[in-house]
């Protein structure tokens, strides 16, 4: 079993930042927790309720303030899983401990929150090496003192250690690095400090591995007195040890090379260090995506700059765009994914006397970084010391924590991304229906094992961090996973290292070895009954060792046909590897393992596998010093050879494979700096290090597994790395990589810890199984599709008339997000989510009991019991003159509060002033108005039956659920009024109203909340100026992403008299409004009833979409798409624009929990969800060759076949194909071919010998023509070619799983 690979590409320390490490021995990799400045991958951020306005008061209580943060580190404090924060402080440092969704707790974390010095730097590593992480402190201020190292217990409560010379010396520290310096693998610390005004020199700290640190002569490091702002440890020169990138103050910047020992030369940087800077901030990646470790520097009162690494260690002052465009003051740096598009983007945190709001810049690829949208922020004097990014709720993504001089704030990522994931050419998509995904259980280790015994793979679950329960998921044969109640396995927690699956007593069945740490036993063996539930077993010598086991490997070592188990472990604070023979019924005894036993150091990973091709099983061994090959003497006796260049990699992980297809078994290996390392094999089990596998530049890698993704014969690489996206590295069958154009995972997770191959479908291709931070995934292989109307079960029946109000929440609170709609006298509905989109009918109490005339929905918690609860506001929709045949003159009905009981079921009750009268009431505003904590309600009233008005209604909630109606003018004078949306139009931080009241003037009205819940009118530009005689939907949105949110209106009139068209009004950030020509939203000439805005794109910036009408008569639904500066076009037409329904009640949310916002509709005949599947403009789409001689090189095709076409249309084969030679080009009479009604299309006349390979192109632009192309889903799954072997064999190549969303 493989174990996960410690991947730190780069480990960032920045003065008053904590500083990342590598794990000590014997930590086995990626047990490193701390996640402060390495490679971070970010998307778009909103801030999280804990701070600001929504902070919450007892995680960052008014007692205990969070102000005057100097650095911030995330790291596992308490061995949970989850990341936890120390902050250091210019007083009382604090620890927050992580519940695993990003709520955050004081926790009383013993000496390392009791002093009162001025923290100004920070460490988190096992200094003391047992496993958990400690804390090391530098102090600066008035009265110097000497660094402090806490050691941690193991449950997050820190003792004062004593730390040899480290602690020994009062002084002001000014930079901090904890790394392994001298490659001994124990964390060592490099500190620059000052006393008073006089300088240090840099001094390294060697650790004796008890925590006890003495100093060694670090080389030209210490030759003179310097005061270091910034270090970043990097293997800059590919040696695979840590280098040294040094920001100065005041004199010139400095790379410093590694002797390997901790002895370090200083080397010409180019630009980097030619000139003198205040250099405040290092970030050190790939800027370009060359392969290159580039520098990022940031200055204090001066332009921040990017320095590009031409590959030989140089480094030249290169253009960035925005991000070095003016003079900033510049104090930390955060570098990450933050668009996911697989390049590093940069957070800048900004000091004194630049007091805007922090910047993101994002990368194009090529290291040109432009300004996002400020709002991703808090506006204001931040003085931001310190960034840390990290997986706050353990969702998949990272968040991001800033501090500074005002108050600390964690930013949750919220980024959209709806693109699909696929391989190249063959797509992944995330299997639904099955219990995988669930986040209950995270994982860090993933085995495909047949646990039940019925032949396909299923999986079994654990964590290497922190006891925590394993699982097992038992697989249906079409790949939906269900998990089960595996016995002894899944009912007690484990702290697991490694796994493996065998069949220890000979019965037929799998059972599962576990290796244990930090348990007291060191080994547990679970005996499978046969369906997959196990209990603990004795199996001698083996579980009866006390200690720790580090890597497990089976193989049959002595060749009498049972399984034999070796071990690497630590006994007695002694390192031992061991073989274990079997007696072939499951019991163990300790064998001569010959030279196994000789090996020193604890190992990292452990694989069996025959490398000298002798039919018996060698040993790799990968351990954190050296890399060791064993070879077998058939009888469990092991022989050391000269394992060639593995013996100089220090491995976290290796494979073995035949990269070159040469017929012996070669190594990959992922390195402890998270490096892929490819070492071919001469014959003779000697290996050289490949100097052609494109696989250099690869940083950061984490999990990552083998597979012939495309089935030529040829094993590729699947990989997640470190804070990025995956990605796929596609072998040309010579050992020759090349990395495929789309990332994969972007729609689950960076950082993918584990990843497993398995066929999981037995559909003959192999799928994937992922796990990250607290989320675990199931990957397809098949393609994505396009936005087109969904079936949703009972939510699309035909019973669902006159629906006028629509909205969503999770009433069940399963996760998943379900339906409410209210409708004009007929009952209200609620629907249930399956998760995946199809909605069932359920029985929702009072809600859905009676007739009613509900024109809107409120979704709030009245109550404060923290479930979502439902306000209705009743009256007549679109308010007939007179009365409906049979409706008396009065409403019949009441607004209503409905109470949800916790699972969807709601009580009407008696809610105090809101229904005491009847009234005509159209909309409803829910918001929290005069800052108490809970919601408040703002409901407009419409015109009555005679002609006059109600007026408008404003109501203050009592914090449970009783409302007291209450004069707040002028929005209680006016009637009339259609809509009414809440907003903070002036940046002030409370919810500001705006209405479209047709007394008076008939303009739309903004109204200033004072902050205590009185509405005053003011100023409001362009806004009073409007006539919205007709307007129906107003929205709040940020179109131009410059932080305040701006005003979408339809049915609006420029001037009186004027035609009506939609308008765009621009917020200046004060609440005056400019209004804007917005391309095609504001020059179409339509009939808006609804509108709603959404990222429909998933390219950062809200788009929107309408439902249209005109006297009755139907017009096509449009779908405007935002080009980031509040300028609209239309999308292409698909179903949602033909939609033959009036839609009048729009609601947003993500129905089928794919990540990307879907469409719900209520109208006056039908009730519809359309989901989002994003696709493409038209295009085509080639097939990469299809060569029939990769399927078996020996023989080549005597006949092509035929094509078997799997379109997801109705009716199938609507798209016209090409057939093309190998160079691309149409061969003769076998252009715009159609299948025929079964999907196929005859090649049998193609002749063999002129074509032995072909191509095939699909011919997108066919889905605009048609007359069932509006009922059409525009996609192609797969082709399938078949062809004769000059065997007589078939072959059935499945070559392309695509999608229009990927047109070429």
């Amino acid at each position: 079993m493989r174990k996960i690979t410690l991947s730190i590409l780069l480990v960032l320390v920045i003065a008053a930042l904590p500083v990342g490490v590598v794990v000590a021995e014997p930590t086995p990799p990626g047990s490193w927790q701390q996640e402060t400045y390495s490679q971070w991958s970010i998307s778009r951020f909103i801030q999280t309720e804990l701070t600001n306005q929504w902070w919450s008061s007892d995680i960052f209580p008014n007692s205990d303030p969070t102000g005057g943060t100097q650095v911030v580190t995330a790291f596992d404090a308490d061995g949970d899983g989850d990341i936890d924060l120390a902050l250091g402080r210019w007083q009382h440092d604090v620890l927050y401990l992580n519940d695993g969704a990003g709520g955050f707790s004081l926790a009383e974390a013993g000496d390392f929150d009791d002093g009162e010095l001025f923290s100004y730097t920070m460490a988190a590593f096992d200094a003391d090496g047992d496993g958990d992480i400690d804390l090391l402190i530098g102090y600066s201020g008035a009265i110097s003192s000497p660094h402090a190292l806490f050691l941690n217990n193991g449950n997050a409560v820190f003792s004062r250690g004593e730390a040899g010379e480290l602690d020994d010396t009062p002084m002001e520290s000014s930079a901090l690095a904890a790394f392994d310096a001298n490659g001994d693998g124990k964390i060592d610390v490099l500190v620059s400090a000052v006393n008073g005004s006089t300088l240090r020199p840099i001094e390294l700290f060697i650790n004796g591995g008890n925590g006890r640190f003495t100093r060694q002569d670090a080389g030209a490091l210490d030759d003179m007195p310097r005061r270091a702002n910034a270090f970043a440890t990097v293997d800059i020169d590919g040696d695979l040890d840590l280098d040294l990138v040094m920001g100065l103050g005041h004199e010139q910047d400095a790379v410093f090379v590694n002797d390997g020992t901790g002895r370090f030369s200083k080397v010409e940087a180019g630009d980097f260090d030619d000139e003198i800077h205040d250099t405040r901030a290092i970030a050190v990646f790939d800027a370009n995506q060359d392969g290159y470790l580039d520098i990022v520097a940031g200055y204090y009162g001066d332009r921040d700059a990017l320095f590009l690494n031409n590959g030989q260690g140089l480094f030249t002052h290169s253009e960035a765009g925005a991000f070095d465009d003016e003079a900033r003051r510049t104090y930390t740096l955060a570098a990450f994914d933050a668009d996911s598009d697989g390049d590093m983007d940069l957070a800048a945190g900004r000091g004194y006397g630049y007091r805007g709001p922090d910047s993101l810049y994002v990368n194009d690829g090529a290291g040109n970084f432009d300004l996002a949208a400020t709002d991703v922020f808090v506006s204001g004097s931040q003085e931001t010391f310190s960034m840390s990014a990290f997986d706050a709720d353990n969702d998949g993504d990272l968040d991001l924590a800033a501090g500074g001089y005002a108050q600390f704030r964690i930013y949750r990522n919220h980024w959209n991304d709806p693109t699909c994931v696929e391989l190249s050419y063959e797509g992944l998509s995330a299997s639904d229906g099955d219990q995988f995904h669930e986040s209950t259980y995270p994982a860090s280790l993933l085995l495909p094992f047949d646990a039940d015994g019925d032949g396909d793979p299923d999986l079994a679950t654990a964590n290497q961090f922190g006891n925590r329960s394993s699982q097992v998921y038992l697989n249906d044969g079409a790949g939906a996973f269900e998990r089960i109640d595996a016995g002894m396995f899944s009912s007690e927690l484990w702290s697991v290292r490694d796994l493996v699956a065998l069949d220890v007593e000979n019965d037929g069945d799998m059972d599962l070895l576990a290796g244990l740490y930090q348990q007291g036993t060191a080994n547990v063996l679970f005996l499978n009954d046969g369906a997959g539930r196990f209990s603990r077993g004795n199996a001698g010598a083996l579980t009866a060792v006390q200690g720790d086991t580090f890597a497990v490997a089976t193989l049959d070592a002595d060749r009498d046909g049972d399984e034999d188990i070796v071990t690497s472990s630590l006994v007695n604070r002694n390192v031992v590897q061991r073989l274990y023979l079997n007696d072939g019924h499951g019991m163990f005894t300790v064998g001569d393992g010959g030279a196994l036993g000789a090996v020193e150091l604890s190992a990292w990973d452990i694989l069996a596998v025959d490398i000298d091709g002798d039919g018996d099983s060698d040993l790799v061994i990968a351990t954190s010093g050296t890399g060791v090959i064993l070879l077998n003497d058939g009888h469990g006796r092991f022989n050391e050879i000269d394992a060639g260049a593995f013996a100089s990699l220090r491995s976290g992980r290796v494979a073995a494979l035949d990269a070159d297809r040469d017929g012996d078994l070669d190594l990959l290996a992922s390195t402890i700096v998270g490096q892929f390392k490819l070492l071919l094999n001469d014959g003779a089990a000697h290996f050289s290090l490949s100097q052609t596998s494109n696989l250099q530049g690869v940083m950061g890698v984490e999990g990552w597994t083998l597979l012939d993704v495309n089935r030529d014969g040829a094993v590729d690489i699947v990989a997640g790395r470190q804070n990025q996206t995956g990605a796929l590295y596609l072998n040309n069958g010579n050992g020759v990589f090349s990395s495929a154009p789309s990332a994969l995972f972007t729609d689950f997770a960076t950082s993918i810890v584990a990843l497993a191959a398995l066929d999981i479908d037995r559909d003959g291709d192999e799928d994937l199984a992922a796990a990250s931070s607290g989320a675990k995934a199931m990957f397809r292989n098949n393609g994505p599709g396009a936005l087109a109307l969904f079936d949703a079960g009972d939510f699309s029946d035909k019973n669902g008339t006159l629906t006028y109000a629509i909205n969503h929440l999770d009433f069940d609170r399963d996760g998943d997000l379900d339906l409410v709609v209210g409708r004009q006298q007929q009952r209200n509905g609620a629907f249930r989510n399956d998760g995946a989109g199809r909605f069932s009918r359920i029985d929702a109490g009072d809600f859905d009991d009676r007739a009613g005339k509900a024109t809107d929905i409120a979704v709030f918690d009245a109550d404060g019991d923290g479930d979502l609860d439902l306000v209705v506001a009743n009256g007549d929709w679109p308010y007939p003159l007179t009365p409906y045949p049979g409706v008396s003159a009065e409403p019949t009905s009441r607004n209503a509060l409905y109470l949800n009981n916790g699972s969807g079921v709601f009580q009407l009750v008696d809610a105090g002033d809101l229904d005491d009268t009847t009234q005509r009431s159209t909309t409803v505003a829910a918001f929290d108005a005069d800052g108490d904590g809970d919601i408040d309600l703002a409901i407009g009233n419409g015109p009555t039956y005679n002609g006059g008005g109600e007026r408008n209604q404003f109501f203050l909630n009592d914090g449970h659920g009783r409302f007291v109606r209450t004069v707040n003018e002028p929005f209680t004078n006016f009637s009339n009024t259609t809509v009414i949306a809440a907003f903070d139009a002036d940046n002030d931080g409370d919810q500001d109203l705006v209405l479209r009241s047709s007394q008076g003037s008939a303009s739309l009205t903004l109204l200033f909340n004072n902050g205590l819940g009185q509405l005053v009118q003011g100023a409001s530009g362009d806004l009073w100026r409007s006539q919205p005689s007709f307007t129906e939907a107003l929205v709040p949105i940020d179109v131009d992403g410059d932080g305040d949110i701006d005003l979408a209106v339809d049915n609006d009139q420029p001037s009186w008299g004027a035609p009506a068209q939609n308008s765009l009004y621009i917020n200046d950030g004060s609440g005056r409004f400019t209004r804007s020509i917005a391309g095609e939203f504001t020059s179409d000439s339509v009939h808006v009833v609804a509108m709603a805005a959404l990222d429909f794109d998933g390219d950062g910036d809200m788009d929107l979409a309408t439902t249209n009408d005109y006297e009755n008569v139907p017009t096509p639904n449009i779908l405007y798409l935002n080009d980031g500066t509040g300028v609209f076009s239309r999308a292409r037409t698909d179903a949602f624009g033909l939609a033959s329904d009036l839609l009048v009640a729009l609601t947003v949310f993500d129905a089928d929990g794919d990540g990307d916002t879907d469409l719900a509709a209520g109208g006056e005949v039908d009730s519809q969800i359309f989901i989002n599947k994003n696709r493409s403009e038209n295009g085509s789409l080639t097939s990469t060759l299809i060569t029939p001689a990769i399927v078996d090189p020996r023989f080549g095709v005597s006949a092509w076949q035929a094509v078997q076409v799997n379109e997801t249309v109705p009716p199938q084969s609507q798209l016209t194909y090409d057939v093309l030679n190998a160079g691309g080009s149409p061969i003769p009479a076998f252009s715009n071919l159609r299948p025929d009604a079964a999907g196929r299309i005859d090649l049998s006349s193609l002749n063999p010998s002129a074509y032995p390979a072909i191509r095939l192109r699909a011919n997108l632009a066919d889905l605009n023509t048609g007359p069932d192309f509006n009922d059409r889903t525009p996609q192609l799954c797969s082709w399938i070619v078949t062809f004769d072997m000059r065997q007589g064999h078939v072959y059935y190549f499945p070559l392309a799983s695509h999608s229009a969303a990927r047109a070429q």
